[in-house]
């Protein structure tokens, strides 16, 4: 990589903005990638990409910039000095430490990785899904990462952080009556993790989920979401607790803080410091530190997320949430969900009847910010007495996330899955409407 660069550019930027208020973040990539397309290998390539981003201040008011590349260091603070003609008006305090911040790096070294013998497992798992099925056609991706990035300002910060992320996915399709079949499962850690065979058995047992097809009636039913479906079941949540939101007035938490919006066995946390998470970092883009923090706890909303310019606005602290280059807003690390003790079998035994709910289609089109979902179920499982009946086939969910986590939430399984930045066990839900 090519840390010394980016010490000899963030050094000349800041000679050439000796007298102006700004911040800006110097970033160098380096990406590995193997795709198998269709049941071949279809591309192994190397890629390193560059950047820089430039926020500045002049007179009163906010310019911003993004370059690609390091060869027009000049055209980006050219650039953000003419936007700053036009830019919002705004008076930021940025980030000054005293005393020199011990930077922990959330990084591990990939040089170590086997490709061929990664292409090899490729090889070995689409013939063992061919070999169950030839209609499947069968995609794989191995992906590597890592960044460095130097953020520096005109209060003399100079940071330089590590990071990295190896990730696999495995995804497969064909059509089935008058239906695409798609099955799909991944992985992503900051460091080298072979459990290519733990993703590759999840989807052989979809297969088989997946052969018997079937219309369930109209009515009420108690429904497990799996980690994965939880996914869109907080991400209305998460709108409603991200500052920009609440600035602006179309969160419906507003006036929520220390009251209760779900059920008491949840509790949500940001927590940027997690080894297994590639959302861990010490420092936001804005350069300020990054900390732990209960968004939710046992049911009751404890806070909001702001960056620094969001915060100025709501007349508060920036909560270190500050993300994105070069315009930055308020957005999230690593979060979880804080598991139970009772595990999703017991969960399940005790149910009986229930609808297991994998992913959706179409999530989202409805009104995200007031909690209102709607989707069709594009991977559920109706089981009887506990056992596996078939796969639901043209059924939609609809309701409204605040009211069925608050009101109809069953339980919550000890068993979590990790997407990167994301850790979420299954949620039980009673009497959801299922069309």
């Amino acid at each position: 990589m090519e840390k010394e660069k980016l010490f000899v550019i963030g050094d000349y930027l800041s000679k050439k903005l000796k007298n102006n208020k700004f911040n800006s973040n110097i970033v160098n990539s380096f990406s590995r990638t193997i795709s198998f397309e269709n049941d071949k290998l279809k591309c192994f390539e190397t890629t390193q990409a560059n950047s820089a981003s430039l926020r500045l201040f002049k007179n009163g008011k906010v310019g911003y910039s993004l370059i690609t590349g390091f060869n027009n260091i000049d055209n980006l603070i050219q650039i953000a000095l003419f936007n700053s003609k036009f830019g919002e008006k705004i008076n930021i305090e940025l980030p000054k430490y005293e005393k020199e911040i011990n930077i922990k790096e959330y990084y591990h070294s990939l040089d170590n990785i086997n490709w061929d013998e990664l292409i090899k497992e490729a090889n070995k798992i689409i013939k063992e899904i061919k070999k169950i099925d030839k209609e499947y056609l069968v995609n794989i991706d191995f992906i590597a990462d890592t960044t460095e990035t130097l953020s520096i300002n005109s209060n003399n910060l100079n940071i330089f952080e590590r990071s990295s992320s190896f990730s696999f996915s495995l995804n497969i399709l064909k059509i089935q009556n008058t239906s695409i079949i798609n099955i799909s499962d991944y992985y992503v850690y900051p460091y080298f993790k072979n459990e290519l065979h733990k993703i590759k058995e999840n989807v052989i047992k979809n297969m088989e989920l997946y052969k018997r097809e079937e219309k369930i009636k109209e009515g009420k039913y108690n429904v497990v979401f799996t980690p994965d479906a939880v996914g869109s079941l907080i991400g209305s949540i998460l709108i409603g607790i991200n500052g920009k939101n609440v600035e602006k007035k179309i969160s419906p938490l507003i006036d929520k803080i220390n009251k209760q919006i779900v059920s008491e066995k949840i509790t949500l946390i940001e927590k940027p410091d997690l080894d297994d998470c590639i959302g861990s970092s010490m420092l936001d883009d804005d350069g300020v530190l990054t900390s732990e923090k209960y968004l939710i706890k046992n049911g009751v909303l404890k806070q909001f997320i702001f960056d620094l310019i969001t915060a100025k606005k709501m007349r508060t602290k920036s909560t270190g949430n500050g993300f994105g280059s070069p315009k930055v807003s308020p957005s999230f690390s690593n979060i979880f969900i804080l598991p139970s003790n009772i595990s999703i079998e017991e969960i399940r035994k005790e149910l009986k009847n229930y609808v297991l709910v994998d992913s959706f289609i179409g999530a989202g089109q409805s009104n995200i910010l007031a909690g209102d979902f709607s989707a069709i179920i594009e991977s559920g499982f109706y089981f009887k007495n506990n056992k596996y009946q078939f796969r639901i086939k043209d059924n939609m969910i609809a309701f409204n996330v605040y009211d069925v986590l608050k009101n109809k939430l069953v339980e919550i399984s000890k068993e979590t899955k990790n997407f990167g930045s994301k850790i979420f066990p299954y949620i039980v839900l009673k009497d959801i409407n299922i069309v």
